[in-house]
């Protein structure tokens, strides 16, 4: 009996698939060797299953880091950053690393960029040890002229228990 929802699925000795359609079958797996190489029949419901279950991978493997849960320290905007609360950690010296999201909507495409940030909380510096998997620059550099590294800073050091060395507005006479 001759069904279109039957596929079946042939990769030849290349590796190279073909599909037909309209097979006749009552077996919806692997059928067997035959027409030159390994033939798989499915049904459409079970094709139409296996694409979900792909695509619900693929759309977990699109972010750019896997995170307990990303957490905006800065308000929404063109520009925004996030930390992952999970990996805040206080390095030897008092050192805060916590990994962050950066995302731009100011470029098309947008940029989507993450980081593993250590920031020095009283002396108010930051550096980027790891930028989108990659090795980063070592060298510190002061968070006054970066908004979003400071308001970072402010929130992570204050989770972290270290105090910062925000600046103080001086006594008024």
């Amino acid at each position: 009996m001759a069904r279109v929802t039957d596929w079946c699925v042939i990769l030849n000795p290349a590796g190279l698939p073909s599909v037909s359609v309209g097979v006749e079958t009552s077996t919806p797996w692997v059928v067997g060797l035959g027409n030159g190489g390994f033939q798989f029949r499915w049904t459409m419901a079970q094709i139409r299953t296996l694409g979900i279950m792909l695509l619900m991978l693929g759309l977990g493997w699109g972010h750019p880091a896997w995170a307990g849960e990303w957490r905006p320290v800065t308000p929404a905007g063109l520009e925004q950053q996030f930390i992952d609360a999970e990996s805040i950690q206080v390095m030897p010296g008092g050192t805060v690393q916590v990994r962050s999201l950066y995302l731009n909507q100011r470029k098309l495409p947008h940029q989507r960029t993450t980081y593993t940030t250590e920031y020095r909380c009283q002396t108010r510096e930051f550096r980027d040890v790891e930028y989108d998997g990659e090795p980063g620059d070592l060298a510190w550099s002061s968070v006054d002229d970066d908004p979003l590294n400071a308001q970072t800073l402010d929130d992570v050091c204050a989770w972290a228990g270290q105090p910062s060395g925000a600046a103080q507005s001086p006594p008024k006479n």
